[in-house]
């Protein structure tokens, strides 16, 4: 009935129905010869939990590129058995598995290395099973093996309190679980407590429901804790409970009456042992002395009397004790009943507090139920939609291979023109790379030419240089002769006005008598000294500032020549700024020795 439906539908091509078939006697074949096949593996089990996703391992050894093989994932025990199909680069899913629609895929990019995993979305209990991955083009096979598990978190409730024992009984519930697991009772130190036989329901999902109950006496620390465990899927879970002190009841205190009825009874057998013991002395007593009894009668009747007060006496107290030992039993046991009436309130409070708890668990259980039901039937809208999705994708992967045919065909043309706009290309690049070629001949001779001007400029800007270095030579030899001159003028001047000022001081002791005069003659020649000084300075100042000019002339022309050639001339520049940093100094020098003349008349005046 497939075939003849897959044959009948209008949309589908004679080509793709062909591939089809091929691939079904294929697969068919393979199917018959099963038996046949030499490469079969088995990977190690997989195991997932409910709604998650999982990979199915599944390798070529060597590797190789899978990606136009043909490839088929099924369960044997299923029908159709098919859970993929893969057909030379495409997805076959017509035959599929209605249970595993829209939950599998293969990775183009791993089929390429022979990685042929399979991977399976959002895992159900169904799903647990063989799975076997065959490539018929290589009669390979490989089987795995998926464990599919559910589990839940435990919850701890206190059912009540053992009378007897005075302890606390723990109920340890957990429901949705997948195998059927195992349930511990742990105390702090992790020591397994002793416990009543675990209960298990199965539901209608399939998934189990487990619960335990123990009772539990009080601890150090009074923490408790329920595991709950599946080895088969390696997976475990937790809760813990601590209990207060004052959620035990003490056991009723029977030892205090116990004790003093024991004791009572023991004075009631000492009395009647010590009445018996003298009875039996004074029956003795008569016999021995029956003789002398008649002698002595006053004295026995005595004897007796006081016997007999005396076993009044021990009467009256032994009653006289009982009384106090049952008045003492009659107030413990108020004390116990007291007690006793303290701790039943305390464990109806408790009671009263653990049913309004569990009240408000189960009201809290029902909203997490009714929950997972709008999340179940949200679930089921979603899973609706997800089949609408891929039904609308099957049409659009129709439509898209329609659209891919149509653009097979334009690729064609379109690399027909694109190879036609190729060779025209390369025609105009193979004369584009002529004229360059000519260019490029052209520019390096240009480039060689720019390279001997730059050399023959460079040339000439070093002459230059060694000339404006020999010029500043020269004016800095003038100037030092000129420095030279003028402290020889200046000495000699120092030297004449020591020699008048010793014709003076001889002028001077020879005529004391003409003192006026000869001040008068000093002052004079003092002011014709002081002129011709002054007239000396002025002209060394004068000559001072010409060469200064000079000097600034001469270094604003080398900064101007220096800028031009900066690049080729920056060890000269240094070279030239200190010697006129040198000029600087030499000049303020000479200023400081001018200065030092001055301080000199000035002192030769003052003496």
């Amino acid at each position: 009935m497939l075939f003849l439906s897959f044959f009948l539908q209008p949309k589908i091509g004679v080509c793709r129905a062909l591939v089809l078939l091929r691939t079904v006697i294929l697969l068919l074949l393979t199917d018959i010869c099963g038996g046949l096949s030499q490469g079969v593996s088995k990977s190690p089990p997989v195991v997932a939990l409910v709604g998650e996703d999982v990979i199915l391992p599944c390798h070529l050894e060597p590797a190789a590129d899978a990606v136009s093989m043909i490839l088929e994932w099924g369960r044997p025990e299923l029908k159709p058995r098919f859970v993929h199909l893969w057909h030379e680069g495409q997805n076959l899913l017509d035959n599929q598995n209605p249970s595993y629609k829209g939950r599998t895929s293969l990775s183009t990019d791993k089929l390429k290395h022979g990685d042929l995993s399979l991977t399976l979305l959002r895992v159900k209990l169904s799903d647990s099973g063989t799975y076997r991955c065959y490539v018929p083009k290589i009669n390979r096979e490989s089987t795995v093996e998926l464990i599919v598990g559910a589990v839940s978190s435990p919850i701890i409730t206190i059912a009540g309190i053992d009378r007897v024992s005075g302890g606390v009984m723990l109920d340890c519930n957990s429901p949705g679980w997948y195998p059927q697991p195992e349930v511990l009772w742990l105390d702090s130190e992790g020591k397994v407590l002793s416990a009543g036989p675990t209960e298990s329901v199965k539901g209608s999902d399939g998934l189990y429901t487990v619960g335990s109950r123990v009772t539990v006496e009080k601890t150090n620390s009074n923490n408790f804790t329920c595991r709950v465990q599946q080895r088969s899927i390696n997976q475990t879970r937790e809760a813990h409970i601590y209990l207060q002190d004052d959620f035990y009841m003490a056991p009723p205190n029977i030892i205090a009456p116990i004790v003093f009825s024991v004791l009572f009874g023991l004075m009631l057998i000492v009395t009647v042992v010590l009445v018996v013991w003298k009875w039996k002395k004074i029956q003795t007593g008569m016999k021995q002395k029956e003789t002398e009894q008649q002698h002595k009668n006053k004295n026995w009747e005595t004897e007796r009397s006081e016997l007999l007060a005396e076993a009044k006496k021990i009467k009256d107290d032994s009653e006289r004790e009982k009384e106090e030992l049952l008045q003492r039993s009659e107030e413990t046991k108020y004390d116990l009943e007291g007690g006793k009436l303290k701790l039943q309130e305390k464990s109806q409070k408790i009671i009263v507090d653990l049913e309004k708890e569990k009240s408000k668990l189960a009201e809290e259980s029902q909203k997490i139920t009714k929950d997972s039901e709008r999340f179940k039937s949200k679930n089921e809208e979603l899973l609706k939609k997800i089949e609408k999705l891929n039904s609308e994708k099957l049409k659009l992967q129709e439509t898209l291979q329609k659209k891919i045919e149509d653009l097979g065909d334009r690729k064609i043309k379109l690399q027909e023109e694109f190879e036609k706009k190729i060779e025209v290309s390369e025609k105009k690049k193979a004369t584009l790379h002529e004229e360059l070629e000519g260019e490029k001949a052209i520019l390096i001779e240009e480039r060689s030419k720019l390279t001997k001007e730059l050399r023959e400029t460079k040339e000439n800007s070093k002459q230059e240089q060694a000339n404006l270095l020999q010029e500043l030579l020269k004016t800095n030899e003038d100037s030092k002769q000129e420095k030279d001159n003028l402290l020889k003028m200046l000495i000699k001047a120092v030297e004449d006005s020591k020699k008048e000022k010793a014709n003076l001081i001889q002028i001077l002791m020879k005529t004391k008598n003409d003192s006026e005069q000869v001040e008068t003659n000093l002052r004079r020649q003092l002011m014709k000294t002081k002129k011709d000084f002054q007239q000396e300075k002025a002209n060394l100042l004068q000559r001072l500032i010409k060469t200064k000019e000079s000097s600034e002339k001469d270094k604003i022309n080398l900064l101007l020549r220096l800028n031009k050639n900066k690049e080729d001339s920056k060890t000269e520049k240094a070279f030239l700024l200190q010697e006129s940093l040198e000029k600087e100094t030499a000049s303020e020098q000479e200023k400081k020795r001018t200065s030092e003349a001055d301080k000199n008349n000035r002192e030769f005046r003052a003496g």
